[in-house]
């Protein structure tokens, strides 16, 4: 999960940097990195393989910085709340993936679906909201859809899933690593020999340290905890209470997710049994933009998407929402 909530001055692109090394460590199935425990932490030791993954993750901090924002700071141009008529209105709910990580606001797969649908010859106007925010669990992208979405009155929701929002929020996941950073500070608690080296050597940041101290948590987290239980609390009662909630209001959802054969096979099974369950339709992009390599032409560095990878989602995507409206 991403920070939401820190005394320590980060960056926007700091904001979002869990996601994208969470995302570059799991491609690499944690080859270039281990995660040693010390008093019951966990924490990040640099990589065997002589390049600094500290290094790696400062660089990754200072490269990308989405700073357009709108009025209610999300990655998309301001929105009227008024919807003329014929007008089609959809929400793009979801994690950094539907934010836009490095790209413009008009390559995100929700800005490229409003233009592909607009451009389709259907009688409606279509307006696509970004309501994407780096980091956010199922729990905080329902909070998200409470707080800010109905306002809108939208006539169709499509939800983003990932298979890390399973993970605890935002919050939860700052206060534990906040707590052990505060320890490296005062010297209650020592990094491995070798991670200081590559701190001295690289004058690595504290801000970068703080993420390589929240990554480590976070791999205690899929170690010591009990995932069923973890998937209900923060991804199953969440959805059902977002799927409630659409249903009252006539709010048309398609959900879609990517790298479902990543992480832990019990949110792959969870979620297949809890969409056919509650009757919602699902579209799987894994095979439509592979996980490996990165980067590539549809892959970023970080595993996030380029434009052709967000357009290809926004290409199949077109054919759902018309389906929907016809």
């Amino acid at each position: 999960m991403i920070v939401d909530s820190m005394k320590i001055n980060l960056t926007y692109a700091t904001y979002f940097i869990f996601l994208i090394t969470i995302t570059v460590l799991l491609s690499l199935n944690f080859i270039n990195g281990k995660f040693l425990s010390q008093t019951s932490y966990a924490v990040l030791e640099n990589s065997t393989d002589g390049i600094s993954l500290l290094k790696r993750f400062e660089d990754l901090r200072r490269v990308c910085k989405n700073d357009t924002r709108n009025s209610l700071e999300f990655y998309d141009y301001n929105w009227k709340t008024e919807k003329s008529n014929n007008t089609f209105r959809i929400i793009a709910l979801g994690d950094s993936f539907t934010q836009g990580v490095c790209i413009n606001i008009n390559n995100t797969w929700p800005k490229q679906l409003e233009e592909k649908l607009n451009n389709a010859g259907s009688s409606y106007k279509f307006e696509v909201m970004n309501f994407g925010k780096g980091g956010a669990n199922s729990k905080e992208e329902v909070d998200l859809f409470k707080k800010y979405v109905l306002d809108f009155n939208p006539d169709m929701l499509i939800l983003q899933y990932y298979y890390n929002d399973l993970e605890p929020t935002s919050k939860e996941i700052n206060d534990k690593a906040r707590e052990i950073f505060k320890k490296w500070e005062s010297g209650e608690y020592k990094l491995p020999e070798n991670m200081m080296e590559e701190i001295k050597k690289f004058n690595i940041d504290n801000d970068t340290v703080y993420m390589a101290i929240l990554i480590g948590y976070i791999n205690t987290f899929y170690t010591n905890s009990n995932l069923d239980d973890e998937w209900n609390k923060n991804v199953g009662s969440s959805l059902l209470e977002l799927f409630s909630i659409c249903n009252d209001r006539n709010i048309k959802i398609f959900v879609i997710t990517w790298d479902f054969n990543q992480g832990p096979n019990i949110q792959r099974e969870k979620m297949k049994t809890f969409l056919k369950e509650n009757k919602i339709n699902f579209y799987d992009f894994t095979s439509d933009i592979p996980f490996i390599p990165q980067p590539s032409m549809i892959r970023l560095p970080d595993g996030h998407l380029t434009p052709l990878g967000n357009e290809i989602v926004a290409n199949k995507t077109v054919d759902i929402v018309l389906n929907f409206v016809k």
